[in-house]
């Protein structure tokens, strides 16, 4: 995440700690999380629910966990 991210992910994390944050991926939803503790930055794991065009969607804007990138 950038800085933004990092900032918004915490704030969120402290104000609505042991509340449900659920996860739209284009518009429709794909799961829920509990926050039950603070976080500033990680990856998020989403165990199902996304299509493979969602995949390729977010392959153009992120990089995959352990992927080189391509000079």
């Amino acid at each position: 995440m950038d800085e933004r991210g990092r900032i918004g992910l915490d704030a969120l994390s402290i104000e609505r700690r042991g509340s449900l944050l659920f996860v739209l991926i284009n518009g429709r939803p794909v799961t829920e999380l509990q926050i039950d503790q603070r976080v500033s930055d990680g990856p998020i794991y989403i165990a199902s629910g996304l299509t493979k065009a969602d995949i390729d969607s977010m392959k153009k804007d992120w990089p995959l966990i352990g992927e080189k990138k391509k000079r």
